[in-house]
């Protein structure tokens, strides 16, 4: 662990992350951190109960999540295991584990992304837009200057998923999913 943060790094492990409906769930329970059943986390993908106990399973295998005690002696929840975690390529990793690992994030998000182009398409082209599907930019900015720049946004990030993280999907309240990258233009040694 790293602080608070789990750091999987091993090559099955992240290859056991892959799969988008575990990357789902796992993040589920990190947003609340606290309990859900393998019923709670099949109706949110669409899934049979066993058929997400197997998913939950394979995700503890990785260590990200864990069992938790059953308060009524039926079903035993899964908990995250640590509040919060990070999937990192390992040193002896090679091209293909990266590309899983960089999949495991980008196809879920593409996925998404064209959902809501297909969604919008049908719209007025005046129509209200609240969601950003993908934003792209450059920056010209000393190492010091990306630190500070990462610092503020994941502290709107936390403030955010603080914000929402007791909240269910009742009333105005939808789930909304980000993904935040900087990377330099060119890869250099001390990068």
């Amino acid at each position: 662990m790293s602080g608070q943060t789990l750091v999987i790094s091993d090559p099955r492990a992240v290859r056991a992350m892959a799969n988008p409906l575990r990357m789902v769930v796992v993040d589920e329970l990190y947003r609340r951190q606290g309990p859900a059943t393998a019923t709670e986390l099949a109706e949110l993908v669409g899934l049979t109960p066993s058929a997400m106990s197997y998913h939950l399973r394979a995700a503890e295998s990785t260590g990200l999540i864990r069992r938790g005690e059953s308060t009524d002696g039926r079903e035993r929840p899964w908990l995250p295991a640590a509040p919060s975690y990070s999937l990192v390529a390992s040193v002896e990793s090679d091209a293909v584990q990266r590309m899983v690992l960089i999949d495991s994030r980008l196809t879920p998000m593409r996925q998404r992304m064209e959902e809501l182009l297909a969604a919008r398409s049908v719209r007025a082209p005046d129509a209200d837009i609240v969601y950003m599907v993908l934003r792209t930019g450059q920056l010209l900015l000393s190492a010091e200057e990306v630190g500070q720049l990462q610092d503020r946004v994941m502290d709107v990030f936390d403030e955010f998923e603080a914000l929402s993280a007791d909240r269910t999907e009742e009333g105005d309240f939808r789930r909304g999913r980000y993904m935040w990258s900087i990377v330099p233009e060119k890869v250099q040694p001390e990068d």
